[in-house]
């Protein structure tokens, strides 16, 4: 080949070259610049159910707001939104309702989430109808409107009724007044069980599960003919008397061991009263006090044991002011529950709290829902915050000390620093006491209370003046002692005002005549003749051992 034909071919070989790069810039310009296929994200679903906090019940129509979408629930207040992987916040809206939100994150799988609406409601204010005294009043309020139960259902205060008992069916037979009764004893309460109502709440029932029937082989519960609960204990009790130590000491008196104690004639030739006792018709520990006494050493022995113990005694209106009476040193002993002595030892180490041995039982201080209330959901919750733990807390405190009826409670940081009230209550519980027939008791109650005023307290400075007398002779004639005793304490015989019949305030006869001294006229009549038979007997044994 020529050197003219090798020059030649360059440029066809240099065009080439060229073309080709010229082909492959742009076969490259065309794969890069052409519009690319987007590959979809993956999604996850998102889905649950809005429910009423306090029933579980779906709620229709709610609001579901994420990633700037809104979804409504369905009849079953379900929804249903899909997302891309990432954080969320989730906000949940309905009508009558607080809304709610809440953060979530999707990465790489579907959630459920179930949300909880709190309904908003109407500001409520309980009405409790009330025996405890203002320390437990002011302390249940200030802890039970700082629990969330309270917050939730939007209970704004506790309107406590501090009222005697006699007074308790006056306030619960206006409709809808009262909510919640609390404290004053199971005697008041089987007084009034036709006013009260069993809890049918979940949370009520699952904590009043946790309370057994029984505490020391004490009922603290208490139910009606078909079975249904009607009041629960919220405290347990034990009955005895608080000594003052420098005064027993100082008058020369022994430390009683028994209720025969107080009947003793030591203490009625003192110059001054050092036994206080109170008036069954206003204090309900003192009115089981007495059936206890009355169950322990029978009917009649029993009311000789009383009867000596009134003619021993400064009567009170109160059983707080026969506790005073002790802590001040103005009584030697003054009988009293339990709790008053725990507080009386507590303001005064001279003085003790003393179970008679084999002569008390353990009793439950009830919590009842009332029938007629219009507020139930809020009371229903309020007994069960009372029953629980948290509630139970209240017992604790140094100023009250009371025992209480769910143990679990002692679990409790506050439970774990009151290991002397848990010593308390463990003793309490395997304190030996009678076979107290509760019903036997309701029987005869408002008989023994009526004939005790009428007998024991309107004629107290007549028992007093021959009980003094007949006191005076146990050294010098004892025999003449003893005759002239049994005959001060017997069980009076009296005209019946209905019937005309001479009767004696035998446990039948009591029982007879107890439903009917509900009636005013009825209550009046017999009272009377009561009074009337007692000052003509304490008259006769005063002149009789004064000879």
């Amino acid at each position: 080949m020529s050197m003219n034909s090798k020059a030649g071919e360059r440029p066809k070989r240099v065009i080439i070259a060229l073309g080709l790069i010229l082909i492959a810039v742009s076969l490259a310009a065309f794969y890069l610049l052409r519009p690319r296929e987007e590959v979809p994200e993956k999604t996850y679903v998102l889905s649950g159910r809005v429910t009423d906090s306090a029933t579980g019940s779906p709620l229709k129509d709610a609001t579901v707001k994420v990633a700037g979408r809104s979804v409504k629930t369905d009849e079953d207040g379900r929804y249903r939104v899909e997302l891309r992987p990432g954080n969320y916040s989730i906000t949940v809206e309905r009508e009558g309702y607080t809304s709610k939100s809440e953060l979530l994150e999707i990465r790489d799988k579907d959630i459920s989430m179930t949300i909880a609406l709190v309904q908003v409601r109407k500001p409520i204010t309980l009405v409790i109808l009330t025996r405890h005294d203002t320390t437990i009043q002011e302390k249940a309020k200030a802890s039970f409107l700082a629990s969330n139960i309270s917050k939730e259902l939007n209970i704004v205060d506790l309107r406590f009724m501090p009222s005697a008992g006699p007074l308790w069916e006056d306030y619960l037979k206006r409709e809808g007044e009262v909510d919640v009764a609390w404290g004053g004893g199971p005697t008041l309460f089987d007084s009034l069980l036709k006013y009260w109502a069993p809890p049918t709440s979940k949370n009520a029932l699952e904590i009043i599960a946790e309370i057994p029937e029984k505490i020391g082989g004490a009922p603290v519960k208490r139910f009606g003919g078909n079975g249904s609960l009607l009041w629960v204990a919220s405290a347990i009790s034990s009955f005895g008397y608080t000594v003052n130590k420098r005064g027993l000491s100082s008058w020369g008196l022994d430390k009683p061991l028994s209720w025969r104690d107080l009947a003793s004639p030591s203490l009625a030739v003192l110059p001054y009263p050092q036994l206080g006792i109170a008036d069954p018709l206003r204090s309900t520990s003192h009115t089981r006090i007495y059936e206890i006494i009355l169950q322990a050493y029978g009917w009649d022995e029993g009311w000789r044991v009383l009867s000596l113990m009134a003619a021993n005694s400064k009567i009170y209106d109160s059983s707080d002011a026969v506790r005073e009476g002790v802590i001040t040193g103005d009584l030697a002993i003054g009988i009293t529950i339990d709790f008053y002595g725990y507080q009386a030892m507590k303001v005064n180490p001279d003085t003790e709290y003393i179970i008679p041995e084999g002569e008390s039982i353990i009793n439950g201080d009830p919590i009842a829902l009332v029938s007629s209330s219009r507020r139930r959901e809020a009371a229903e919750s309020f007994i069960a915050w009372v029953l629980s733990p948290e509630g139970q807390k209240l017992w604790l405190d140094p100023n009250i000390n009371r025992m209480p009826v769910n143990a679990r409670v002692f679990e409790t940081p506050e439970g774990r620093a009151r290991e002397d009230l848990r010593k308390l209550y463990e003793q309490t519980l395997k304190t030996r006491g009678i076979e107290f027939d509760d019903e036997r008791a309701l029987r005869t109650e408002l008989a023994m209370q009526q004939y005790f005023k009428a007998v024991l307290i309107d004629q107290n400075l007549e028992l007093k003046r021959a009980w003094r007398e007949v006191a005076k002779l146990r050294a010098s004639d004892p025999e003449r002692y003893e005759e002239l005793r049994r005959r001060l304490t017997d069980i009076l015989s009296f005209k019946d005002p209905t019937t005309g019949r001479v009767e004696r305030f035998t446990e039948e006869y009591a029982a007879t005549i107890n439903p009917r001294l509900v009636d005013p006229t009825f209550s009046d009549s017999m009272m009377k003749a009561w009074r009337e038979a007692a000052r003509e007997r304490f008259a006769e044994i005063y002149n009789l051992a004064s000879r």
